[in-house]
């Protein structure tokens, strides 16, 4: 029986089409930084933010690179952002939204030549970084953009429009514009013709207006560029034909919260990087907490209510199936011969205190509790009686100031041991192989009878078959598992004597199974050289010193010892034990 359709992502869809429609009529929030010169008294000098001694606003101008008569002009980079981040899109980084921030800029620059003698390098661009300081050994072809170790990594998160005047292995000549995504190996390049050579002879100063502008709603950035005389010339009127386009989604670039500026370097060539003028306009929705209000008063009160209303529906319905589910489940396992009692809910949940953490089994128990089962809202409960002296592996590696059982206990117990496996292999409805037999699976109730638990890996089979193999492979516990099992995954009922044998020496040798004893891997192993030295009483317990006790334990381990060898036809069948 299939759930009914959730009704829930449709009024999902339908409230977010509606905020949608609310958020395309809200006003857009505008911010607009200006530098029609950087001179000292322009408020917003104080606001940029200069990365290194290389670069300056000293002048009236942007210096980007070192300018000096007295240092190395050469394998310089520097940046010189605006001290402030903005966010480029709402929402969490782990969630979608199509909200990017557009953005508009245009700057004046005008890249120079040193003197009649120098090569002119490596370049200027506007960047969008993730931070305000540039990576070390950022000079040459890297623009104070990346380095040699870092150039191409998703974590550099930055994107750049390049004014390249230097030709690198990776570009197309010295004279060219650029779209840099983490890397200086540009995404996409437009070569500049003879009147538009971006670092003129020396002597000759060209002055370059270059506008980027990105739509965050069609994902899509453009540059533009135009040439003017002189610095003091008014900007002309941008051209109507973008040198660069290109497809861009800062949402899958750029850090959520970043620096907008200018970066440039020189290497073995130099020039003079500046920057005359800017303007920067960044676009974006109003914050969260705007809204919030916006989306509170747009949407009709009626359809909160038509949500509420396909919400309780939904929930009856889930409810009423739960419920037939229930009874289908119940009557199935009713079914099943031999089943215990089936136990209400309410009962195990009044009873344990609402399955509070300390009464769990191995803590607090009921001792009125028999053995049953309840199945609610798909969850499986089995009641188990309450085994109030624990497992037998606490017994043997407990607490070391307690009292060692006797051996008529320990006899007790490996023989409800043996019983409950002779039951599972020879009076059960189906042969049932346990395959985890082992002394924390082991609980003795208060008169120390053995119960054989934990059955979460154990398979039936119809009386004609004789083994299981396991198709993940081999699953168990290191020291129990009988050999054959972990080099062919195939389970028999002589796997778990194999087992049942590993328990024997547990409890006689009081040493884990798995023990190494060196140079034995195993238990198994040294209890075997020990028996063919004539020496095997030594493997003993020395806490069992009751009369008769040596000799009857001895015979347990000379018994175990040789049913747990590597061949599986040795195996003893423990019903002649």
């Amino acid at each position: 029986m299939g759930l009914a359709a959730n009704p829930i992502p449709a009024v999902v869809l339908l409230l977010s089409l509606l905020a949608v429609a609310t958020l395309v009529s809200a006003r857009l929030k505008t911010c607009t930084i200006t530098y029609d010169d950087f001179n000292n008294a322009n408020p917003n000098i104080e606001k940029l933010y200069v990365a290194s001694n290389d670069s300056t606003t000293a002048t009236e101008v942007l210096r980007v690179t070192l300018e000096s008569n007295y240092y190395s002009l050469t394998n310089q980079s520097g940046r010189i952002l605006y001290n402030q981040s903005f966010t480029l899109w709402e929402g969490r980084n782990d969630t979608y939204s199509d909200r990017v921030a557009s953005f508009n800029t245009s700057f004046l620059v005008t890249l120079e030549q040193m003197n009649t003698f120098a090569t002119p390098g490596e370049g200027l661009t506007f960047v969008v970084a993730p931070g305000l300081n540039h990576p070390p050994n950022s000079f040459g072809g890297y623009l104070g953009l990346t380095n040699f170790t870092t150039d191409g990594n998703v974590s550099n998160q930055f994107i750049a429009i390049e004014l390249d005047t230097f030709q690198e292995d990776f570009d197309p000549d010295s004279n060219h514009v650029g779209l840099n995504i983490n890397s200086v190996i540009s995404k996409n390049t437009t070569s500049l013709t003879p009147e538009f050579e971006l670092a003129p002879p020396y002597g000759t100063h060209n002055f370059f207006n270059v506008w980027v502008q990105y739509d965050g709603i069609k994902k899509f950035i453009a540059v533009y560029m135009a040439q003017q005389n002189t610095s003091e010339d008014p900007t002309p009127p941008r051209p109507a034909t973008p040198i660069l386009k290109s497809d861009l989604d800062l949402r899958g670039v750029v850090n959520q919260n970043s620096y907008f500026g200018f970066s440039a370097s020189t290497g073995n060539s130099a020039e003079f990087n500046r920057v005359l003028r800017w303007n920067l306009t960044v676009e974006y929705y109003h914050d969260e907490k705007c809204l919030k209000i916006v989306l509170i008063v747009g949407i009709p009160t009626v359809l909160v209510l038509l949500s509420a209303l396909l919400g309780l529906v939904y929930y009856f319905r889930r409810r009423w199936l739960w419920q037939q589910t229930d009874r289908q489940m119940s009557g199935k396992v009713k079914s099943v011969p031999g089943m215990p009692r089936e136990y209400q809910y309410k009962e195990l949940q009044k009873a344990t205190n609402n399955f509070e953490e300390t009464r769990k089994l191995d803590k607090v128990g009921m001792e009125w509790f028999t053995r049953g089962w309840c199945h609610n809202h798909g969850k499986l409960l089995l009641v188990y009686d309450y085994m109030p002296n624990g497992s037998l592996d606490k017994h043997l590696f407990g607490d070391a100031n307690n009292k060692p059982l006797s051996w008529n206990l320990w006899r007790k117990i490996i023989t409800g041991v043996a019983s409950a496996l002779h039951y599972l292999h020879n009076e059960y409805q189906k042969k049932v192989v346990h395959r985890d037999v082992k002394a924390s699976n082991i609980m003795l109730d208060a008169e120390f009878n053995a119960k054989l638990g934990d059955f979460g890996l154990a398979r039936a089979l119809d009386y004609e078959k004789i083994s299981y193999i396991e198709p993940e492979g081999v699953l168990g516990t290191r020291g129990y598992m009988a050999p054959e099992y972990v080099f062919t995954s195939e389970a028999t009922e002589k796997s778990d004597v194999y087992a049942f044998g590993a328990v024997l020496l547990e409890v006689v040798c009081a040493r884990r199974p798995g023990a190494k004893i060196d140079p034995y891997p195993l238990l198994v192993d040294w209890v075997w050289a020990l028996y063919h030295e004539g020496q095997l009483l030594e493997a003993m317990d020395n806490r069992l010193e009751e009369d008769n006790v040596a000799e009857e334990a001895g015979l347990h381990v000379t018994v175990a010892d040789v049913g747990g060898r590597y061949h599986r036809h040795n195996i003893p069948y423990y019903p002649g034990l």
